[in-house]
């Protein structure tokens, strides 16, 4: 009994995953002939068909969706770290420029110290003058305080020059800047200016490109702006990309289920539409599936064979039980039958005692009536 009953529960799990395994050939089926519908042309399977058309529709839809959020959101966070980038770029091209008007203005002062700055460049020095004249003065200050004193004037005053030294760089980036601004700076000589011209000229280009860049870049953001704002996503794009996933994922086991739904009925009338010019991908879909439904079939007959075999073992233990219940009973009716021959003796023994009584009543009767 318990044998039988371990190879149904074994039949049952084979049937369940039989099932399993024929759901997944339907769907495969769905998926395999989706694309030859109009070529089979089986007509039951025509309502399914367009009802998974119309889930392929919302699938399609939802993942364009998807990629467009995935793509604007990728926009903004490229946009937002090439701005950020370009920036600090022409952040540097800027100290370097800086650098290099402050070398300009050095240079033009040193050539103008060998006289051979041109004249209409020398209002550019004024810088420089206005320094050394300041410099003169707090070092004839100085001179005097160290010679006659006092001491604390004359450290006074070195500190000034000190400080005063401290900006010979701004003195330098000014003249650089106003002989640059006079639109004559390509006329100072020498080639150490020419280089450093040529150098700044290609820094504005270069900065003027990385100002386009960041045109660029935010033209892109403005643009993803828009796409994530015709999505609900803008300022949330995590929050909808979450979203929107989730109701792919819905789609998707919805689709799942229609393409099964439309290759069960495909696969109900392989004999009607399955041919020998069928694609081969769709035959091996519908062999597959029929050698499934075979392989069920006798599943299903071996599991009412063994169901019937283990209903006959019941019958049998039930008979072995009424048996046992009926040989108990005849068993019981012997012994009642015994105890009721031992009664009946006695009651025969019981009358017989009660006849002789009155028999010998009867001939005391008659001799009574004799003495009379």
């Amino acid at each position: 009994m318990s044998a039988v009953a371990a190879e149904i529960e074994n039949l049952k799990r084979e049937i369940e995953r039989s099932k399993t395994e024929l759901s997944q050939m339907y769907l495969e089926l769905g998926e395999v002939a989706c694309s030859w519908h109009k070529a089979i042309g089986y007509a039951p399977s025509q309502e399914a068909f367009e009802k998974l058309s119309d889930v392929i529709a919302e699938r399609d839809d939802i993942e364009s969706r998807i990629e467009t959020l995935k793509t604007a959101m990728s926009e903004m966070s490229e946009g937002d770290k090439g701005i950020e980038q370009t920036r600090i770029t022409m952040k540097e091209l800027d100290k370097r420029y800086a650098v290099l008007i402050s070398s300009l203005g050095a240079v033009a002062i040193e050539i103008d110290s060998a006289g051979k700055l041109p004249q209409r460049l020398s209002k550019c020095l004024e810088p420089m003058r206005e320094y050394e004249k300041k410099l003169d003065s707090l070092e004839t200050k100085y001179r005097k305080y160290s010679e006659k004193g006092p001491k604390l004037m004359a450290s006074l005053y070195e500190g000034k020059i000190s400080k005063l030294k401290g900006t010979l760089d701004s003195v330098f980036a000014e003249t650089g800047k106003r002989i640059y601004n006079s639109g004559n700076f390509r006329e100072v000589p020498g080639e150490r200016a020419k280089a450093i011209l040529d150098e700044m000229e290609h820094i504005r280009f270069a900065k003027k490109n990385y100002k386009n860049e960041i045109l660029d870049h935010k033209s892109m953001i403005d643009e993803a702006q828009g796409s994530l704002m015709s999505l609900g996503a803008y300022g949330e794009e995590n929050r909808r990309l979450r979203e929107m996933k989730s109701q792919r994922n819905a789609i998707l086991d919805r689709l799942s289920d229609v393409y099964t739904e439309y290759g069960q009925i495909l696969a109900q009338g392989i004999s009607t539409w399955m041919d020998d010019q069928a694609p081969e991908e769709l035959k091996r879909c519908c062999n597959a599936i029929i050698q499934q439904s075979v392989k069920m079939a006798q599943l299903n007959l071996s599991l009412d064979h063994m169901m019937m075999e283990k209903d006959i073992d019941i019958h049998n233990l039930q008979l072995s039980r009424l048996s046992e219940q009926m040989n108990h009973l005849n068993s019981q009716i012997q012994a009642i039958e015994n105890q009721k021959a031992e009664l009946q003796q006695k009651v025969d023994a019981e009358l017989k005692a009660i006849s002789d009584l009155r028999l010998r009543q009867s001939e005391i009767t008659d001799k009574a009536s004799h003495i009379q």
